[in-house]
């Protein structure tokens, strides 16, 4: 299938599935609705902010397992090259590892520069400051690195896994996807339940992870053909 095309499909519809469920959070204001569901529910003040099982286990070490998966596949990376395993192998390791720093680097950066406010923050929720939104924010507002949501970034991220396996094992495909989705869904509800983060932060960081991972499968080579076209070209030399 023609790359750009393939693009095309792979963006178009959970652009538009995130357009809604951002106009609905964001803009309609849901995201106050369950953030506040979840401030009474924890006695009118984020009670589960520095709970051990979701700041230090759920939090702090969820990041550094993902510090040493990345890593596991960096490692993973250079011994294929040293080992001189299959071009295809090495490829789409090296697509892999280039998939998940773009998402996590990209999240990281658009958290720096957006000045957004954690719900924790806000007055509605025990905080001092005054919700604005994106659009509405003054000229030279100072980032709130809360916007969108890092912490759900290191399961999202690995729906890069998908797109790994997509050409050689669907089926394995489709389960690395669903697992991605299940485990940047989970860490993300933790960031709410402790008052880092609205919905509307996860839905954003699903979104921006998704269009990275398939931005960079779209635009690279088929790595199966072009191992074949080598292949060809190589036996026409013997």
């Amino acid at each position: 299938m023609n790359r750009p095309r393939l693009f095309g499909q792979l963006i178009a519809l959970p652009t538009l599935l995130f357009m809604l469920a951002f106009s609905l959070f964001y803009v309609a204001g849901y995201d106050f609705a369950l953030a506040g569901f979840y401030y009474r529910l924890e006695g009118q003040h984020w009670a589960l902010q520095q709970h051990w099982v979701l700041q230090d286990l759920l939090h702090s070490g969820a990041r550094q397992l993902n510090s040493l998966m990345v890593l596991a596949v960096l490692v993973t990376c250079i011994w294929r090259v040293w080992q001189r395993v299959s071009f295809v192998k090495r490829k789409a390791g090296f697509r892999l590892l280039l998939s998940l720093l773009c998402c996590f680097g990209l999240v990281a950066l658009v958290k720096k520069l957006l000045p957004a406010a954690c719900p924790w923050d806000l007055q509605q929720f025990g905080g001092t400051q005054v919700f604005t939104r994106l659009w509405d924010s003054p000229a030279g507002a100072v980032p709130g690195q809360c916007f969108p949501a890092g912490h759900a970034s290191v399961g999202f991220g690995w729906m890069a896994l998908y797109f790994y396996w997509r050409d050689s094992s669907p089926a394995l495909a489709r389960t690395a996807l669903i697992g991605a989705l299940m485990v940047g869904t989970g860490l993300g509800l933790v960031q709410q339940l402790r008052g880092a983060h609205f919905i509307s932060h996860d839905i954003t960081t699903a979104w921006l992870c998704w269009c990275c991972c398939s931005l960079i499968y779209a635009l690279t080579p088929d790595l199966t053909e072009q191992h074949a076209a080598q292949t060809v070209l190589k036996k026409s030399y013997v």
